[in-house]
């Protein structure tokens, strides 16, 4: 795993976040919906934690299609 991915990956999460988010995040009307204090907590960290592993998963799988278009497939 490159540098460059886990940058794009933070960068991803933070502006996925506030596209979905919404103003209202810290009252727990974010993408998540509403479930009182944990949301808060242990809500959001999951999201972010779902969100990047999404991120390096899509940048995983287009490193992996351009190998494969360049002829360093298995």
């Amino acid at each position: 795993m490159k540098s460059e991915h886990i940058v794009l990956a933070i960068i991803g999460t933070i502006v996925i976040l506030g596209i979905f988010g919404g103003i209202s995040m810290p009252w727990g009307y974010g993408m998540m919906g509403y479930y009182g204090f944990g949301m808060i907590l242990f809500g959001w960290l999951i999201g972010i934690l779902v969100i990047m592993a999404l991120i390096l998963l899509i940048l995983w799988l287009v490193q992996q299609i351009d190998n494969n278009r360049k002829g360093g497939g298995r």
